[in-house]
């Protein structure tokens, strides 16, 4: 299974697609004030984890990635998972391929 930040996110928004670009300063904010709801201590785990690591390695974006896949991974625990299958439906090993989210 693959889990994708942007399908996480527009779940974690009731389903409505992010308007700003997660790259932008906008785009930030709008997906800390959708992770707040869920994560109260947002803003210092993702502090913190900048001032572990340096920008060449990881950015801001990718930390914020991060913590919506963590959420929705934790959401998981009490809701199904939903699929999304694309054309081909298993990898050259046979082994089937999905993008899983929760909604």
């Amino acid at each position: 299974y693959e889990c994708h930040p942007e399908i996480a996110f527009k779940m974690l928004n009731a389903g409505k697609d992010l308007i700003e670009s997660k790259k932008s300063a906008a785009g930030q904010t709008e997906r800390l004030a959708i992770l707040q709801k869920t994560i109260q201590s947002v803003a210092p785990i993702l502090e913190k984890a900048l001032e572990n690591t340096l920008r060449k390695n990881v950015l801001p974006d990718d930390f914020i990635d991060a913590l919506a896949l963590y959420q929705s991974a934790k959401s998981s625990q009490k809701a199904d998972f939903q699929y999304i299958e694309g054309k081909q439906k298993t990898d050259t090993k046979g082994i089937p391929m999905r993008m899983v989210f929760v909604g």
